[in-house]
């Protein structure tokens, strides 16, 4: 054991059998200097006012001793772990930890934990001069070695080949329309029947009022299959009805998707030349499904019959080729049936106070508190009878790991894979939405970081596609993926 001051220095050699206060085989120190010479050095003036200067031990040298006296003849590894959780060896101002024995250290290893290590995460307060931190919150313990192993070494291979993307290098198909070739004014459908024409006109509309791209669109598509899940009924049959919005839902999104494919099968131009004047005329009056299909034909001069026939008497969307059912904000309205479910496997402290966090939004949005459990205590059961909320990566949580595969998350280790691009910065993190592959009347929300701090920031997000990759705790991409 060294202590060192700026002149004066003490060494005890084991060799020598050299203990202080008899603690044979073990030594501990903790900003309390022990050496009488040592500590001198420190004392600010001979004439000043009176000073003890013996050791008077700290609290937390009065622990080191009594965790020595429990559990001398088995220090080890674990007994490391064990006193760097307790108190007050870990306090509030108590940050990191490393463990060596000597058979790691003559192979160049060691483990360290970065935070807290008792899994309690350092959130600067309001008032003090740290508060604009983003706070430490703790990774668990992580194996050292000086020599990378073979899957490292891949791993960076990888990394350097393939440059991670943001959504300013994709290619994006725009959608907003200058507002003066947009439609105008209000209808009133004639029938249940004629609902989707209502409805679709209002939400295409919007969508084309919108900075939009092509995943607006998708995420119709997405919001129609999940409305059609178990109610899915053609436009022409649809019934309103006043205890379930399936309907509702099913004529607003397939009834929008119906007026882009007539715009793509008109074209731009005499798709919009025929909405304006076609409002323009019927505004404020109750229409029908028939005299809006016999009023596109004539502006396109050709036959739509079969286009109409398609979309309004048939299920399902045509020429859809299947894909995600669920939005990552669906979650908002199923927090009284979720679960959130914590990895505990790596940066276990971070993954709880992300949880926590979460619950306290998900209490805000619905007056429901979503229970928090860890990834070992959910079961098959829980699984398929929940919405499931994940929290922390797939080597960080085991629950997670074991579907990953089947739910097309294609995360590994510290680094993931979505929509073509690869993302390995530690400042990432995604949002990922899929169905539950027990249920797929149920959700699966998957909130991950390559780090533990990104894993917090990205519970402070509401995502309105399918996916999204953030960056600091802000989006840089979002979208859905071709195939759940």
């Amino acid at each position: 054991m060294f202590e060192l001051g700026t002149k004066t220095t003490k060494l005890w050699r084991s060799s020598k059998n050299e203990w202080f206060a008899g603690t044979e085989g073990f030594y501990w120190g903790c900003n309390n200097a022990k050496d009488l010479a040592v500590r001198l050095e420190y004392v600010p003036d001979p004439k000043g006012r009176p000073e003890h200067l013996p050791f008077t031990p700290a609290p937390r040298d009065i622990k080191w001793q009594e965790m020595y006296r429990q559990h001398k003849g088995n220090i080890d590894e674990q007994f490391a772990f064990l006193a760097f959780r307790t108190a007050p060896l870990v306090s509030a101002s108590a940050m990191d930890a490393k463990v060596a024995t000597a058979e790691m250290a003559s192979n160049l290893m060691m483990w360290a934990a970065f935070g807290k290590p008792n899994q309690r995460e350092w959130v600067p307060a309001k008032w003090n001069q740290y508060s604009t931190n983003d706070g430490l919150y703790p990774s668990g313990y992580n194996l050292f070695a000086a020599r990378p192993d073979a899957a490292l070494k891949s791993s960076i291979a990888a990394a350097a080949k393939d440059k991670p993307t943001s959504a300013s290098d994709k290619p994006s198909t725009p959608l907003k329309i200058e507002q003066d070739r947009l439609w105008n004014g209000w209808i009133l459908p004639a029938s249940s029947a004629d609902l989707w024409l209502s409805a679709g006109a209002a939400t295409y509309h919007r969508v084309l009022s919108d900075d939009a791209s092509q995943p607006h669109i998708e995420a119709l598509r997405v919001r129609y299959r999940n409305a059609a899940l178990n109610n899915d009924v053609a436009l022409s049959k649809t019934s309103a009805a006043t205890d379930s919005a399936a309907w509702a839902r099913i004529v607003n999104m397939k009834g929008a998707l119906l007026l882009h494919a007539l715009r793509a099968e008109m074209g731009d131009d005499k798709f919009f030349s025929f909405m304006k004047s076609w409002f323009d005329v019927n505004t404020t009056k109750t229409v029908d499904t028939a005299s809006f299909r016999r009023a596109a034909q004539k502006a396109y001069a050709k036959p739509l019959d079969k286009f109409f026939d398609r979309w309004l008497n048939g299920t399902g969307l045509p020429g859809d080729n299947g894909g995600p059912s669920y939005l990552a904000s669906d979650i908002i309205s199923r927090t009284g049936s979720a679960l959130i479910v914590y990895g505990t496997m790596q940066d276990a402290g971070a993954n709880r106070y992300a949880a926590e966090q979460l619950q306290k939004q998900a209490l805000d949005w619905f007056e429901s508190a979503a229970p928090i459990v860890k990834d070992f205590e959910l079961t098959d059961e829980d699984l398929r009878a929940h919405d499931i909320i994940f929290i922390g990566r797939p080597e960080s949580n085991q629950a997670l790991a074991a579907i990953a595969s089947r739910i097309g998350l294609d995360y590994r280790g510290s680094a993931f894979r979505l929509d073509g691009a690869n993302h390995a910065s530690e400042y990432e993190a995604v949002r990922f939405a899929t169905a539950n592959p027990l249920d797929r009347n149920r959700m699966v929300l998957v909130i991950a970081g390559n780090s533990a701090l990104e894993t917090v920031k990205a519970v402070n997000n509401v995502t309105q596609m399918q996916y999204a990759v953030l960056r600091d705790g802000k989006e840089t991409a979002t979208g859905v993926l071709a195939r759940p």
